[in-house]
């Protein structure tokens, strides 16, 4: 069974996806399998069923989100009345991402807590639906009658598109010249990380073109040439001020890429042929963000489409 998870992962990374799915649906169902099976189910926009395989057999297999803490899971009981912790999983970029069920839980009459990395405080905090944002294991999170992962969020309501994130910070002001953030790696721990890095080159080749400004921080850092700035990135909250003063941020997929998104930005992310689950449904747009628009690898990175695309949008600007 090992060898046939590795074929159908290797079908999946060279993007023959309905093969690695044929082959996934001849094995037994371990978790392994019914975490794979999930992704694929939100290849093809099944949200809700996708993210249960992926919630029982993700988390089973230690592939997906974090382990379980105290008190009881929600399960859609009546929230009127009621506290919910909406525990932030994964990296920050999910943190970033998944904050945004705080909303529709506040919608059916809970008080909602948000529990978040350290440092993401400052911006989730006042996300629309939070109540209360503490960091993960902190003394001061109050008591709760339910709690949510929130990478299961998709499980439990539809995705939302729009921009959910207006939080009090410094803005910077936009420069004259069309401006353009740059962001080309991101966490090298994340287990697929090889496979969301591109070239770095044809990237900072835009700079011909645009204003551009790097967005990249503690990780792949490299010399940058004459012409390419350097964002302030010494807290989330500074990095935001930061985007907002962005014409269009083009990323891997990081939290930089789900930050900009969520405060409306302009994003373009060039993804690998087997991406994250957020961006498996086909095409050039998301079903998370109406302001992501997707690169997506096939023989090559789409270099020369996203020039063009860039090249048209200055002109018309």
């Amino acid at each position: 069974m090992r060898h046939d998870l590795d074929k159908a992962r290797a079908l999946a990374v060279a993007g023959q996806h309905d093969e690695a799915e044929h082959v996934l649906r001849s094995l037994e169902p371990s978790p392994r399998v019914l975490f794979n099976l999930g992704w694929h189910l939100c290849r093809r926009g099944h949200w809700r069923a996708g993210l249960e395989l992926m919630h029982y057999g993700g988390r089973e297999a230690g592939v997906f989100g974090s382990p379980p803490i105290a008190g009881p899971l929600w399960n859609f009981e009546n929230l009127e009345g009621k506290t919910v912790l909406l525990r932030g999983e994964g990296g920050f970029g999910d943190e970033i991402c998944n904050v945004r069920w705080a909303e529709p839980l506040s919608a059916l009459g809970a008080r909602v807590i948000a529990t978040c990395q350290a440092n993401l405080l400052p911006v989730l905090a006042t996300a629309p639906g939070v109540a209360l944002a503490c960091a993960h294991g902190g003394a001061g999170i109050p008591t709760y009658d339910y709690w949510l992962p929130a990478m299961s969020g998709p499980y439990y309501f539809d995705v939302a598109r729009g921009a959910y994130l207006m939080p009090p910070f410094e803005r910077r002001a936009k420069s004259e010249r069309f401006t353009v953030g740059v962001c080309w790696a991101g966490n090298p721990e994340f287990e697929h990380d090889q496979r969301r890095r591109f070239p770095i080159e044809p990237l900072l080749a835009l700079r011909e073109h645009v204003r551009l400004v790097s967005f990249q921080r503690d990780h792949a850092l490299i010399d940058l040439p004459a012409g390419v700035d350097t964002a302030c990135m010494t807290t989330w909250a500074e990095t935001a001020g930061e985007l907002v003063g962005m014409d269009l941020v083009i990323s891997s997929c990081t939290a930089v890429a789900h930050l900009a998104a969520a405060l409306g930005i302009p994003t373009w992310i060039l993804i690998p042929r087997c991406p994250y689950y957020p961006w498996a449904v086909p095409g050039t747009r998301s079903v998370w963000y109406d302001s992501v628009r997707l690169y997506r690898q096939t023989e090559d990175w789409p270099f020369a489409q996203l020039k063009a695309d860039l090249e048209a949008l200055t002109h018309a600007a």
